[in-house]
C-alpha cells in the first residue's frame, strides 16, 4: 500500500501472518522524579514530627519486586527436560563488491556483522553451536552449555586484493563471556577503532574498542564499557553511540542476588519481603564500567515514570550516549517502563510502550501506544514530548515511525487488525496530534479485512504499507506455510466447489473453505467429528492400526514425526515447533520473523511430503 500524506490512495498486496501479544497499563499523567536516594526521614515544615518519605522511583522498583514476590509457585520436582539445538550462523563477505549497512535514516549507522573501512572489510563470525535444557516455566533460569569447538571472532577481508578465494587475511578469535555479539561499527578518524556490541542477558552489555589501523597483527583493546541490562538497539551518529537497554533490578543487581523470583513457601516470601525492605534506591539502580572504573549510569532525578498506577514490572529503559573521543563522557535517561520499539532521527530519539485496557472479563477492550520524544543534544537526552496512539506499534518495530519536516509519522494496529497512520506536530518541547487515517473525510481502510502489516517504508511525505492475510489458529493469527501440491489441490478443490453449488443452486455457503453438501442441499462446515467418520469409513481393513482407533490428529504426529527424521535438509526442533503450532516457543508475531533462509528450509520440507506419502498419485 503507498499512502501519499497529501493524497491518500491505497494499493494492498496479500500474503498470511501471525500475531503478537499484549501489555496492560492505565492512563495518567507523566511524573518527574525529584526525590533523594536514601529512604531517609525529612522534616514537615507544617509538622515538627519526622515523616518518612519514600522516592517515587524507589516506590515503582518494589512495587514490581513485591510483584515477583506475590504468588507462590508449585513446582514439579520432577522434570522432564527437552534439549534443543540452535543453529549457529557465520558471516561472510561478497566475492568482490561491498555495500555500506542498511540503514533506516540517512546518516545514522546501525551494527552490522559486516563494516567496510579502507579498503577492508571486517566480518564477525560465530561457529558455536549451544545446546539450550529448557527446564520448567517455573524457573527462570535456562541452563545453557557450549559444546562445539568452533568458535566466534573477527575475520579481516582485503577487498582490493586480486585474489577470488574469499580467505580473509587475518582472524582474531574472541572470547566466548562476550556473550551474543548484537554487531560491529567502525569509529573513524585519527584513532581509527572497531567497535563490537556484545549481549548477555545476566552478564549484561560489552562494549569493546580494538584499534582498527592497518595492518592488523592482533586486536588491540582500547576500550571496555560494561553496561547491566539487556541491550534493545544501537545507533552510531558521527562521534557518539547511543545504547538503548532494559534494565531488571531483579536479574541485573547485585543485591538482589539472593531474591527468590518464584517462592515455593511463605518462608522464601518473608526472606524477600525482608530483602526489599532492606534494599536501598542506590542498589537498585545501575553502574556502568569504564576500563575497570565502575560510575553510576543514570542520575535518579531525572528517571521519568509515566504512570503512578502502571503496573509495576520493575524494569527500566536507559538512554546511553557514549563520546567516543572520550568515553568519560557519557550522558543518560531514564524512562520507568519497558520499551518495545525504538526509533531514532538525527535530531531525536522515540521510546513506544504498547499497553491496553482490558473489560470485566478479562478481554482486551482497547489498545494503545505512548510515544515518549527525547530531543539528542549536546547534554545528552532532553524529554520533549509524549502522545498517546490508538492501537500497537508492536514489539521491535522501528520502521513504523518517521520523523519528516517537523513531524512524527507513527503506523500502529489494533486487536482487531485495523490500522492507523497518526501525524504529530514537532516543537523544541512537545508533540501535537494532527490527524490519523482512516477518518471520516478519508473513511478507507488501510489493507483489507484481516491483513496485517507485513511491512512499512516512509519516502518523503509517502508511506509505503504492505499488508498480508491473517488466519486463525487456537486463537491466535499466526503464518500458515503451505507446499506447492496442496495449493495446487485447494484450487482444485474450490472449482470443484464452484461447478457443484452452480448446479445445485446453492448461493449460502460457510465462512470456511471446507464444507459438506447434505441431502437437503444445505452447505455445512466440515468438523472434526465428520472428518473422523470419513476416514474410518475408508480406512483399509488390513491396515494395521484398526479404523476405531484413527482419527485426523494422528495424521499431525505422522508430519511430526516426519519432520524430525527429515534429513534433507534437517529440521531444527524450533523449525518443527513452528510447523505444529506450538505457540508456547515463541511464534507469535513481534517474537519470531523468520529470515528467509529459514522460510525456504520449511517449504523444501513441505515440498517433499507429497512424494514421501505418495499423493502425487492422486490428481
Amino acid at each position: 500500500m503507498t499512502l501519499n500524506l497529501n493524497k491518500t490512495k491505497w494499493l494492498t498486496l496479500p500474503i498470511l501472518c501471525f500475531l503478537f501479544g499484549l501489555v496492560s497499563c492505565k492512563e495518567s499523567d507523566e511524573q518527574v522524579i525529584e526525590n533523594h536516594i536514601d529512604n531517609e526521614p525529612t522534616q514537615d515544615e507544617n509538622n515538627e514530627s519526622n515523616v518518612s518519605t519514600i522516592p517515587l522511583l524507589e516506590s515503582y522498583l518494589k512495587k514490581g519486586l513485591e510483584v515477583k514476590n506475590a504468588t507462590v509457585i508449585q513446582r514439579d520436582t520432577n522434570l522432564n527436560s527437552d534439549t534443543v539445538m540452535i543453529e549457529s550462523t557465520s558471516t561472510s563477505p561478497a566475492n568482490s563488491n561491498y555495500s555500506d549497512t542498511n540503514v533506516q535514516e540517512v546518516g545514522i549507522d546501525e551494527a552490522d556483522f559486516v563494516k567496510h573501512y579502507d579498503g577492508y572489510a571486517f566480518s564477525y563470525y560465530d561457529e558455536r553451536v549451544y545446546y539450550y535444557l529448557e527446564a520448567s516455566p517455573a524457573f527462570a533460569d535456562t541452563s545453557i552449555e557450549n559444546t562445539s569447538p568452533y568458535k566466534q571472532g573477527i575475520r579481516v577481508f582485503d577487498l582490493n586484493a586480486i585474489s577470488n578465494d574469499n580467505n580473509p587475511i587475518v582472524e582474531f578469535p574472541l572470547a566466548d563471556e562476550l556473550g551474543t555479539v548484537s554487531g560491529l561499527y567502525i569509529h573513524q578518524g585519527e584513532n581509527p577503532q572497531l567497535l563490537l556490541l556484545a549481549d548477555d542477558w545476566k552478564q549484561g552489555i560489552q562494549l569493546r574498542g580494538y584499534d582498527a589501523r592497518l595492518p592488523m597483527s592482533n586486536l588491540i583493546e582500547k576500550m571496555n564499557i560494561h553496561v547491566p541490562g539487556r541491550l534493545l538497539t544501537s545507533r552510531k551518529m558521527d562521534n557518539k553511540l547511543y545504547v538503548v537497554s532494559s534494565f531488571m533490578p531483579i536479574i541485573h543487581a547485585q543485591a538482589l542476588d539472593s531474591f527468590i523470583q518464584y517462592p515455593i513457601d511463605e518462608e522464601q516470601k518473608k526472606q524477600n519481603e525482608e530483602l526489599i525492605q532492606k534494599v536501598t534506591l542506590k542498589e537498585l539502580l545501575p553502574n556502568m564500567n569504564i576500563n575497570g572504573n565502575e560510575i553510576p549510569l543514570i542520575d535518579h532525578n531525572s528517571c521519568q515514570i509515566p504512570d503512578d498506577d502502571i503496573i509495576a514490572d520493575a524494569s527500566l529503559t536507559l538512554i546511553s550516549i557514549i563520546d567516543l573521543n572520550d568515553i568519560t563522557n557519557i550522558s543518560s535517561a531514564c524512562l520507568a517502563a519497558n520499551s518495545n520499539t525504538t526509533y531514532v532521527s538525527y535530531d531525536a530519539l522515540y521510546l513506544s510502550i504498547d499497553s491496553a485496557f482490558y473489560d470485566i472479563n478479562g478481554l482486551e477492550s482497547e489498545a494503545f501506544s505512548d510515544i515518549y520524544r527525547f530531543k539528542l543534544s549536546d547534554n545528552g537526552p532532553i524529554k520533549a514530548g509524549k502522545q498517546r496512539l490508538n492501537g500497537r506499534v508492536g514489539y521491535n518495530q522501528p520502521f513504523r515511525l518517521s520523523e519528516y519536516q517537523e513531524h512524527l509519522r507513527v503506523i500502529t494496529t489494533d486487536n482487531r487488525l485495523d490500522h492507523q497512520l497518526h501525524t504529530l506536530k514537532l516543537t523544541d518541547t512537545e508533540m501535537t496530534r494532527l490527524a490519523s487515517l482512516p477518518n471520516a473525510q478519508n473513511p478507507e481502510p488501510i489493507g483489507k479485512p484481516g491483513e496485517d502489516i507485513f511491512g512499512v517504508r516512509f519516502s518523503q511525505d509517502r508511506a509505503y504499507i504492505v499488508t498480508f492475510l491473517c488466519i486463525s489458529d487456537k486463537g491466535k493469527f499466526r503464518t500458515l506455510f503451505i507446499c506447492e501440491y496442496l495449493k495446487q489441490r485447494i484450487t482444485h478443490y474450490q472449482s470443484i466447489q464452484h461447478v457443484l453449488l452452480n448446479k445445485l443452486g446453492i448461493t449460502s455457503t460457510p465462512s470456511t473453505l471446507w464444507f459438506l453438501i447434505d441431502e437437503n442441499n444445505e452447505a455445512k462446515p466440515l468438523n472434526a467429528k465428520l472428518t473422523n467418520q470419513f476416514i474410518q469409513q475408508y480406512w483399509p481393513e488390513n491396515a494395521v492400526t484398526p479404523a476405531n482407533e484413527i482419527d485426523a490428529y494422528r495424521f499431525r504426529h505422522t508430519v511430526a514425526q516426519t519432520a524430525l527424521n527429515h534429513q534433507d535438509p534437517p529440521l531444527t526442533s524450533q523449525q518443527i515447533d513452528k510447523l505444529m503450532g506450538h505457540s508456547k516457543l515463541g511464534e507469535h508475531y513481534g517474537n519470531d520473523q523468520l529470515l528467509p533462509t529459514h522460510k525456504q528450509t520449511l517449504l523444501s520440507f513441505l515440498n517433499n511430503l507429497p512424494e514421501l506419502f505418495k499423493l502425487n498419485n492422486y490428481k
